[in-house]
């Protein structure tokens, strides 16, 4: 794991220029750095690393082939790579290393960019081809490893963190905000754009797709887009492939062995992001059952009511960790919300888990612990969210803008206001989703959207920041293309959605009742979330001075009643609550605009 940055048609500044973007990212990868450089070609990349697999100098990043003239940096980790260095030695490859890095080195020479689909893991990769004066930048299947880029007077710009981008001279990094974009944001929480920020000229490279750059004379002549994977293209793998359910569960049982025992792969300790939850309980269980080091478990301990961190410790106890409960004192997190934010350069989302994320990883780096599993994604793929069920109610009497309507605010956990607006932008999207089957397009949607855009982001960001590795086994890109072809109803228990008990991701807790207590199993999912009300009222004052100050992009939203109007006391109940999230994420946006903006 490390972070990578470079600079594709530079300048004569442009060592001095990378060496700041690398320095910005330094946390991802502080164990080690490397840079390739070439005046001629006027390519310019390198690498921080943060060392997990071969430690020693020979897993040094950029990588080469023996004759150098294919040069690699990578962020992320490949599981396969023994499997594929099998299959290239035969060939005449020579490998110096044990890191899964150079397998992309030889792999490109054998396979070209067919190697891109051969990976499985999480990865941002950059490759030079220097015989053809090519440049190729590639993200992983599912967008668990961010690429950012810019493109600027004739030069593009890429790195793991949009901070980079701050350390151009010529670009205003702070100061080039799209309000189109923040706008979409106060009302999903997220930004639902997959290839933009809320930075204008600020691009992220798609899930499964690489950017081709060819170069002429030392400038760029071309830019292409190529996806290399596509989920519904899995469907031809299952289509002449039905099983029962109980076949099911053996088949997911397996597969999820096999996936955690892949994601185990480490030479320094790792540990297992416990929240008392299903998802991250199996994790954790099939950890245990996996791992020859003993099992180590972090969960965060809040002093309030949805403090869940009882349900983790006994779950810890019945599987048998080491387990260690790491308190969180709210009112830190307003006293040190620039520190927080400072990490979160693009704000992709607002997100209060990118908080307490941090401050756990933090932690658990004091600890000793470099890699993490934890239990995101299952909600995505099984079907575990409250809009899944919805689809399934009896309406189908309804007109179809309706029906999509009602989906829309089961979606919107976190609306905050003028839904009418941001419901008409979701239901375009919605629409794009071409499938006729309403909970496949649903589980589109959480993939294409949700996923790489919030929650995949909140975990980059917030482990990265304490240079901690998470990994994410359920989104194996094996493990989304099995969940995504089983039948609905495997996923979702009976035609009607149950609020009161979980007949939801049904065939995962079956997989799960092998591995832990039925009150673990069958409880009812509870949405955890940072007690943004507690935050906000022990620091009021400070909170104002940041939404008033002036020039705020508060005050390019919203007028200044509005703003008053959200702070009055008389609010209550839902009112209270909505209005509580408008100004956590009005706070966010201040106190980004301040550490970016100088």
């Amino acid at each position: 794991m490390c972070g990578i940055a470079g600079i594709i048609g530079g300048n004569n500044n442009s060592i001095q220029t990378l060496t700041k973007m690398m320095h910005s990212i330094k946390h991802r990868g502080p164990d080690d750095s490397g840079v390739y450089s070439s005046e001629i070609s006027r390519v310019y990349f390198g690498s921080q690393r943060l060392s997990i697999n071969d430690l020693s100098p020979k897993g040094k990043m950029p990588m080469f082939n023996e004759d150098k003239s294919v040069a690699v940096c990578q962020n992320g980790e490949i599981y396969n790579y023994h499997e594929l260095k099998k299959v290239l030695l035969p060939h005449g490859h020579k490998f110096i290393s044990e890191s899964d890095t150079e397998v992309i080195v030889h792999g490109y020479e054998q396979w070209g960019t067919k190697i891109f689909e051969k990976l499985e893991g999480m990865f941002a990769i950059s490759i030079f081809d220097i015989k053809n004066n090519t440049i190729f930048l590639c993200r992983d299947k599912i967008g668990i490893k961010p690429l950012y880029y810019l493109e600027l007077n004739g030069s593009i710009y890429f790195s793991s963190e949009a901070k980079s981008f701050s350390s151009l001279e010529d670009f205003s990094f702070g100061g080039n905000i799209d309000y189109e974009n923040v706008n979409l944001m106060l009302g999903f929480m997220f930004l639902p754009k997959s290839d933009e920020t809320i930075i204008n000229k600020v691009k992220k490279l798609l899930p499964s797709h690489y950017m081709k750059v060819d170069l002429k004379n030392s400038s760029i002549s071309k830019i292409s887009f190529q996806k290399y994977w596509d989920l519904k293209n899995s469907r031809k793998k299952f289509a002449n492939n039905e099983i029962t359910f109980d076949e099911g569960v053996e088949k997911l049982d397996d597969l999820l062995q096999k996936t955690v025992s892949s994601h185990l792969m480490s030479d320094v300790p790792l540990g297992v992001m416990l929240s008392g939850g299903l998802d991250s309980s199996l994790i954790t269980a099939l950890t245990k059952k996996l791992s020859k080091s003993e099992t180590l478990t972090f969960t965060a301990k809040f002093a309030h009511k949805f403090n869940e961190s009882e349900n983790a410790k006994n779950i810890a106890n019945y599987i048998g960790t080491k387990h260690t409960e790491i308190l969180i004192d709210t009112k830190d997190v307003s006293k040190n919300i620039e520190k927080y934010i400072r990490d979160y350069d693009d704000l992709t989302t607002f997100d209060g888990g990118l908080i307490t994320t941090k401050i756990l990883c933090e932690e658990i780096k004091k600890l000793g612990v470099t890699v993490l599993l934890l239990g995101e994604g299952a909600d995505e793929i099984f079907g575990g969210y409250s809009w899944f069920g919805v689809s399934q109610l009896p309406y189908s009497f309804l007109p179809d803008i309706l029906k999509s309507a009602i989906y829309y605010y089961a979606i919107s956990r976190n609306l905050t206001f003028n839904p009418q607006k941001y419901y008409s932008y979701w239901n375009q999207m919605f629409k794009s989703m071409h499938n006729s089957d309403t909970f496949r397009k649903i589980s589109n949607m959480e993939l294409i959207t949700q996923l790489p855009n919030h929650l995949l982001m909140k975990v980059d960001k917030a482990t990265m920041a304490a240079s901690v590795e998470a990994r994410v086994p359920f989104l194996d890109h094996k493990v989304v293309e099995f969940a995504y072809n089983l039948p609905r109803e495997y996923k979702l228990k009976g035609n009607i959605y149950n609020f009161n008990s979980s007949n939801e991701k049904y065939i995962l807790r079956k997989v799960a009742e092998r591995y832990l207590p039925q009150e673990a199993v069958w409880r009812k999912k509870r949405g955890f979330m940072l007690p943004m009300g507690q935050i906000i009222d022990s620091d009021i004052s400070k909170v104002k001075d940041y939404i008033f100050s002036k020039g705020s992009i508060s005050s390019n939203l919203l007028s200044k009643k509005q703003i008053e109007n959200l702070f009055k006391e008389t609010s209550i109940g839902v009112m209270k609550m909505q209005n509580e999230y408008l100004i956590w994420r009005l706070f966010l946006l201040e106190v980004w605009k301040s550490e970016y903006a100088k």
